[in-house]
């Protein structure tokens, strides 16, 4: 039996924004999807006067035999939501097919910047941002 910790997502620093005002007080909720769970991880962030929220880095455990190992293919999401109010509007959407090097992260962090101009409505409630997004590695 082969035991992994894995490691499933880097670490996220965002910022928030409405037309260029920081949002401070924001829930942001991150949603993982790891596809030998069940059930998926759910944490959130407020953000600070600076409109300015963090995520660390998210680690799963496993084992599998050399034959599960061989064959296993991952697949895991992350979602990111801006909650204010009723409205739940999505800044960021990821799948990942394959665990970042144990070694070291794939990326130090990724930095999320999400401006609500930005903003646009898929369905009546239901908003998605146009956010940037950039991985920063180690110098």
């Amino acid at each position: 039996m082969k035991k992994n910790n894995l490691i499933l997502c880097s670490a996220i620093k965002g910022l928030v924004s409405n037309h260029g005002q920081p949002m401070a007080g924001v829930i942001i909720q991150r949603e993982i999807q790891w596809n030998l769970e069940q059930q998926p991880r759910i944490d959130s962030a407020v953000t600070d006067v600076r409109g300015c929220y963090s995520f660390s880095v998210v680690e799963g455990y496993c084992e599998m035999t050399f034959l599960e190992h061989l064959f296993h293919r991952p697949r895991i999401q992350q979602t990111l939501k801006l909650i204010q109010g009723e409205y739940a509007m999505l800044i960021f959407s990821g799948i990942r097919t394959h665990y970042l090097p144990p070694s070291g992260l794939e990326a130090d962090y990724v930095q999320i910047t999400s401006d609500l101009k930005n903003a646009i409505e898929v369905d009546p409630a239901q908003f998605k941002i146009k956010s940037i997004v950039k991985e920063y590695l180690a110098a």
